[in-house]
């Protein structure tokens, strides 16, 4: 978990019923800032918040997370092995916790492309130093193994990696405009050309900053629609 998300909600704690705006409000930062819906929505693939309707609510590890005491570690351990890491710790138990290892195996087992690969791999690595996990560059097996065990059957399935990290923009969407239906072209007797459909997914990892994401969204709009 990094340490940014933490003390954000260190400083503003949602142990009541909350609109991000008002959270936004209590943190002096813009409720529309790429930053603050990055750590709304990092906090909520950590399993720290919920959606309740329009509203956030802390989660009971939510709570635990901010306590400075030992249960507080460890619900903060828990947090980072309730995300797509959890697999990863769980293989590399004792090992070096070397980044060129660790994008081997998010590229190998994961599928995580290339390019994301090394971002990933460094907030794997931070989240592991910063909640005990990794010590002294190693994978620290007892801590990883005692935090897995701590971890219920009912607790959900790990998030997929660098997904769901994101809060969806505050600002109102515009009502759609009513268009006139398109003229179909004229039947021909020659066999149709097929169509290709595709899907493009982005994998936008935890540790980018507003800018980076921005670029991204630069970037495809340049090379998919032409705009510069």
């Amino acid at each position: 978990m990094r340490a940014r998300h933490y003390r954000t909600f260190k400083r503003a704690p949602l142990a009541f019923l909350a609109l991000p705006p008002s959270i936004a409000q209590r943190l002096s930062v813009s409720p529309s800032g790429g930053r603050f819906r990055s750590t709304l929505g990092a906090a909520r693939y950590y399993g720290l918040i919920r959606h309740l309707g329009e509203r956030r609510e802390l989660t009971a590890l939510g709570e635990r997370a901010l306590g400075e005491d030992a249960d507080g570690m460890a619900a903060r351990r828990q947090a980072v092995l309730n995300t797509g890491f959890r697999n990863l710790f769980s293989l590399l138990r004792g090992r070096e916790a070397s980044e060129p290892l660790i994008q081997a195996r998010l590229q190998d087992d994961e599928g995580v492309p290339g390019p994301s690969s090394a971002s990933i791999a460094a907030a794997l690595l931070k989240s592991g130093q910063q909640t005990g996990l990794i010590r002294a560059g190693r994978f620290d097996a007892e801590a990883i193994e005692e935090a897995l065990s701590s971890i219920t059957e009912e607790e959900p399935a790990p998030a997929k990696l660098a997904r769901g990290m994101r809060e969806p923009s505050t600002k109102p969407a515009r009502a759609a405009e009513p268009s006139a239906p398109r003229p179909q072209p004229p039947a021909s007797s020659s066999r149709l050309a097929p169509t290709v459909h595709v899907d493009v997914q982005i994998h936008i990892p935890a540790a980018a900053t507003a800018e980076q994401i921005d670029q991204i969204f630069g970037s495809m709009a340049k090379h998919l629609y032409g705009r510069d």
